[in-house]
């Protein structure tokens, strides 16, 4: 395996799965930029950091999958299931405690040995559907 994927292996299975913030000035460069499942952006380390207490709260046992990984030079897309307990408000859907799937895709982009850029495609509205039908 690549050390950009045994990267993106780590940035999953312990930095997301085991919510582990240690990993962040490892695995990604000062200035790197994330667009989220729902279109925001965060811009830093520490920004980022900083997201992933905020999916931490409505997402409780997140759990994300790597289905496949395609890397090409300095890029690497990741096909993903995603699995959580709907545990706080999220899009307005106030938390019902069920275990919600569904899946997605990052595309990663590497500089100087570490993560620049990181874009999140997500089923958003299959996500909205169940939330919806939890409500």
């Amino acid at each position: 395996m690549s050390t950009q994927k045994t990267m993106i292996t780590a940035f999953y299975e312990r930095m997301w799965n085991e919510l582990d913030k240690s990993l962040v000035p490892d695995l990604m460069l000062e200035d790197v930029t994330y667009r989220t499942l729902i279109g925001d952006v965060v811009s830093g380390r520490d920004d980022y950091a900083a997201y992933m207490d905020k999916v931490a709260g409505p997402f409780a046992n997140f759990r994300a999958e790597i289905l496949d990984m395609i890397e090409e030079g300095d890029r690497i897309a990741a096909k993903l299931r995603f699995s959580a307990t709907h545990a706080g408000d999220f899009l307005g859907y106030a938390p019902t405690g069920k275990e919600l799937d569904w899946e997605g895709s990052t595309h990663f982009t590497f500089r100087d040995g570490k993560i620049s850029d990181i874009w999140v495609l997500g089923d958003i509205f299959t996500l909205e559907q169940k939330l919806k039908a939890g409500a």
